[in-house]
Parts: C-alpha cells; structure tokens; sequence
C-alpha cells in the first residue's frame, strides 16, 4: 500500500467515527440526526473527496426498507460496485464488508481493523461491531457476503 492510499484509508475511517451514535433513519444522510447503512458508506466516501456527490432520488432511487427481503434485485450491490470492487484477502482498514439479509445483499459496514467495523442497523444507530462474533452471523450459516474495496 503506498502513502497516498494509506492516507486516504485513514480519512475514510476518520470520517466514519464522526458519524458514531447519528441514529438509524431510513434512507437519511444526515450527521447526528439520522443515517442509513447505505447513506453512510456513501457519505464517508462522498466527504473524503473519494466519490462524487450521490443525489437520493436521482443517482439512488428510493428503495423501500424491505426491498431485499421480498425482491432478488441487486440494488445495494450495484450502488457499491459503482466505486468499489469484491477483493479476496483479508480487510484492511476503510474496505467495505457485505451481508445478505433477505434475498439479496441489503447491508454493509466500514471496516476499521478487521473484525472491528462501523455501520448503522435499525434500532441500534450507527455503532461499533465485531462482523465476525455479533448479529451479523448469529445464524449458523454466515451473512458475509464478501469484502469490497476502492482501492482494489
């Protein structure tokens, strides 16, 4: 990894502690008011000058919060392969972690340092969780879905 990448994962996850505690709220993007895990991934992103500005609505079409447990479309994949692709290694700090809830993959968090990730989950906000030990996997077969990233 050189400097510049191992700046710009610093930022990425720098950004994404700001948005601690903001609580869950479908399809919001607001710091400390109200954030989606999807609207979070993209405003990290978006405010470390990694993306363009995603506009709700038009860039991401609305998407009721059920979607994926009724639908095999893969919306909440095609918005992340937008910027990012699936690697196979171990994640590093700023890459992105995928669960399947439903049909298809419909949550993601930031990694921080592998298992530790940030990411907003209804009832809960945006908080700190361990994606290997909490709820992501309490099934006996694993939601994890892959690891993307920006960088490759």
């Amino acid at each position: 990894m050189d400097e510049k990448e191992q700046l710009e994962r610093q930022r990425v996850v720098d950004i994404a502690k700001t948005y601690l505690r903001t609580p869950y709220h479908h399809e919001g993007r607001i710091r400390g008011a109200g954030i989606d895990c999807g609207m979070l991934l993209l405003n990290i992103f978006e405010e470390a000058g990694l993306i363009p500005h995603l506009a709700l609505g038009v860039d991401i079409p609305h998407y009721p919060p059920d979607w994926a447990l009724h639908r095999d479309d893969p919306r909440y994949l095609s918005w992340v392969e937008r910027y990012a692709g699936k690697v196979d290694r171990l994640p590093l700090p700023g890459d992105i972690v995928l669960h399947q809830y439903g049909r298809g993959i419909s949550h993601g968090g930031l990694v921080i340092e592998w298992p530790l990730i940030i990411h907003s989950y209804r009832g809960l906000g945006v908080v700190y969780a361990d994606a290997e030990k909490e709820f992501l996997d309490k099934k006996s077969e694993s939601r994890q879905r892959g690891i993307y990233s920006f960088w490759g």
